[in-house]
């Protein structure tokens, strides 16, 4: 390849997959340094995100990853074109990861950029770990809870939420801690990547309303559903926070106007996404329907969009009692999680949906978080399995000790 233009190999290493990256570090040297240069990672990076190539991890006790690129079934727009077919399958492959051990399990907390972020149950308040799947390096952050300003509240009586994003004036990514104490709102924390750094941003007057589910990055910005916080027993109607990741503040997200009307309805559920690059609301009336919005224009109330509604009673759904969105294709269709056990592919166009099976994996629920196959370092030097090789070779440098004593 030495008589091709630079220019045209660097465009077709930079497709390739992290695999293969992988093996073609032993090429050469210049590849090796051509692999570890921020540019090239970003640009990899880049055409991973254009071509929408994205995994599955699904969590119970272990791990599991599954494949929605472009050679999965489930992403091909021909998938839908049998209409007497109501189910796709997809394959779930287990996978290995930090704190993997049969003695607790683990949690998904967010993701980005191909960073997953992840804790054991054991030590969900204490130790995070930061974790790129595809070139398994990772980076543990001591994360213990701040001091209490209610000594009267025991440990157990707190919901935890994350957010992971990027920051692009620093270069560098971002950890967001929300620490829900009952009836007081919550207290906030940024851990950054780069620095080693914690910082308290404080409290706020508010409360997740689904600690569990992650923030949703969008225009630089964390966004969740919450409730304003007032006092014990009392609560106010839901509402988008937002928190800027460059500027660290918080502030509330215009709603469109159509969704308010439904605020006195405890059966009206809202719930946060993306979807085509835009901040996406759903808001789920009844456990039957879900209206799809799409906000086209950044902090602009007005811009909101409603794209399309789904009748669950006129698909297979048929009713759920919460009903997410996880990722969007390029063919319009979306692909969501119904309640914690099962994945939908729902076509707008055509109103319809399809159950995806999942083979390998047979949990009854389960957790869900997205990420894409990239060359992100985290600059640890610390890889998944390293661990045993530097144990391997304590083991061989004492037994070499050994013998040259005798």
């Amino acid at each position: 390849m030495s008589s091709l233009p630079d220019e045209l190999v660097v465009n077709v290493l930079s497709r390739l997959p992290v695999k293969s990256i992988s093996l073609f570090r032993c090429v050469s040297k210049s590849w090796c340094n051509l692999f570890s240069d921020p540019a090239f990672i970003n640009t990899h990076l880049n055409h991973a995100i254009e071509r929408n190539n994205f995994r599955i991890i699904l969590k119970r006790c272990y791990l599991y990853s599954i494949n929605f690129g472009a050679s999965s079934k489930s992403s091909s727009p021909s998938s839908c074109d049998d209409d007497d077919d109501e189910e796709e399958e997809e394959e779930a492959v287990e996978i290995d990861f930090p704190f993997k051990s049969g003695r607790f399990k683990v949690d998904i907390l967010s993701s980005y950029n191909g960073l997953v972020c992840i804790s054991p149950d054991k030590d969900k308040f204490d130790v995070i770990c930061i974790w790129n799947p595809s070139t398994k390096e990772y980076k543990k952050l001591s994360t213990p809870l701040p001091v209490i300003k209610f000594p009267f509240l025991p440990r157990g009586l707190r919901d935890v939420g994350y957010g992971f994003g990027y920051d692009r004036k620093i270069e560098d990514y971002k950890l967001v801690r929300i620490l829900h104490i009952y009836g007081s709102g919550s207290e906030v924390e940024v851990y950054t990547l780069g620095s080693n750094s914690k910082k308290s941003i404080g409290h706020i007057p508010y409360e997740l309303d689904f600690p569990s589910q992650t923030g949703v990055f969008v225009n630089a910005t964390l966004h969740w559903i919450a409730t304003p916080a007032t006092y014990f027993g009392h609560r106010g109607s839901p509402v988008i926070i937002s928190f800027d990741i460059v500027d660290q503040r918080f502030q509330e997200v215009p709603q469109p106007e159509e969704p308010l009307d439904y605020d006195n309805n405890e059966f009206y559920v809202r719930t946060v996404g993306v979807l085509r690059g835009c901040l996406c609301l759903l808001g789920c009336l009844n456990m039957v329907c879900v209206d799809v919005w799409v906000m086209k224009d950044y902090g602009a109330r007005d811009s909101w969009t409603k794209l399309f509604t789904i009748n669950a009673q006129q698909t297979v759904i048929k009713h759920f009692n919460s009903l997410t969105l996880v990722q969007s294709f390029k063919s319009g269709e979306v692909l969501l999680q119904k309640d914690c056990n099962t994945l939908v592919l729902y076509d707008p166009k055509r109103e319809r949906a399809r159950f995806i099976k999942i083979r390998g994996f047979h949990q009854k629920c389960f957790k869900i978080e997205t990420y894409i196959e990239s060359l992100v370092s985290l600059n640890s030097g610390t890889y998944l399995g390293q661990e045993k090789i530097d144990e391997e070779a304590m083991v061989d440098i004492s037994h070499y000790k050994k013998l040259k004593l005798k």
